[in-house]
């Protein structure tokens, strides 16, 4: 019998201060791919991280995964 194994990864996200409306919020990615996210980045649910690393590249933002969880 094969076991499944979840990895959830916290990333927080952040724009930086002299944006008109900085912000910071989370992301949460389950086995790669965003399932749950604050409002302000909801669209990004369901992108794989190279799509969120790449869109917040373009946008200027910077990205860091804080907690890392196996289960």
């Amino acid at each position: 019998v094969r076991e499944t194994v979840v990895i959830e990864t916290l990333i927080v996200i952040e724009t930086p201060p002299d944006v008109p409306k900085p912000f910071t919020a989370g992301i949460v990615a389950e086995n790669g791919k965003v399932k749950e996210a604050a409002d302000i980045v909801r669209f990004m649910k369901g992108w794989d991280g190279k799509r969120v690393a790449d869109y917040c590249k373009k946008k200027g933002w910077t990205w860091e995964r804080v907690q890392t969880t196996r289960s």
